[in-house]
């Protein structure tokens, strides 16, 4: 209903391939020509309610190393997103620096049928998603 600017949005790579999040949406932020800020690259499932809370500022379950961050952050940034937002904690966010310091190459189809395969059973990072 109105031109926003930009959109901020989660476009992670376990909604996007197991539940079909993000696709519509990113289709018609470009459609009206509005920037996405992508959210959750790094983000992996919801966290279960007994799981330890290993990262306090994360309310979500985030990807467990650096390399899995960086083939994330590179899934999120394969889609025609205007930039990834990230994430709070301190950690996460050198990771993702480190793999945009490193090498944010193209996915490749073979590293995208990789994470559809590790998306499989994933509870999204979203409630009711």
């Amino acid at each position: 209903a109105f031109d926003f600017d930009t959109v901020m949005f989660p476009v992670n790579w376990a909604m996007w391939l197991e539940k079909g999040v993000g696709p519509r949406v990113v289709e018609k932020a470009r459609a009206k020509g509005t920037g996405i800020l992508a959210l959750k690259a790094l983000g992996q499932r919801k966290r279960a309610k007994d799981a330890p809370r290993v990262w306090p500022k994360c309310w979500y379950k985030p990807v467990d190393t650096r390399e899995e961050a960086a083939l994330t952050l590179r899934f999120t940034l394969s889609k025609p997103v205007t930039a990834a937002v990230s994430p709070s904690h301190f950690e996460l966010f050198q990771w993702m620096c480190d793999a945009a310091e490193r090498d944010l190459s193209s996915l490749t189809p073979a590293e995208e049928d990789e994470l559809r395969l590790r998306a499989r059973g994933i509870e999204p990072v979203l409630p009711g998603v």
